[in-house]
């Protein structure tokens, strides 16, 4: 399925597409982490799609590039859950207030 046709049956809310575009963003994030187990990949799919259901399709300006758009917006939602994993496993060092003899 072309772009086209794909973001066309989105914008016009056909429930199967839909489905299909699910697996579609899956196997994108499974595809691009591999630092990602099943249930964070799947977090991450339906977040995708909760950003493109609460009105991300309005921000497609090309409808031949929907798939690349997909692409990249999967994509940088990757690396903000890994960021933010990232983070919350840093331990911060205790503060030195003597200088070591």
């Amino acid at each position: 399925m072309n772009s086209d046709e794909l973001y066309y049956l989105c914008r016009d809310g056909n429930e199967r597409i839909w489905e299909y575009l699910y697996g579609y963003v899956y196997q994108i994030v499974r595809y691009r982490s591999w630092e990602l187990d099943r249930e964070e990949a799947k977090d991450i799919a339906q977040d995708t799609m909760r950003f493109l259901l609460d009105g991300g399709l309005k921000k497609v300006k090309k409808p031949n590039a929907f798939k690349n758009f997909i692409k990249r917006m999967t994509a940088n939602r990757i690396i903000d859950y890994l960021r933010k994993k990232r983070s919350e496993r840093l331990v911060p060092l205790p503060e030195i207030t003597q200088r070591p003899s």
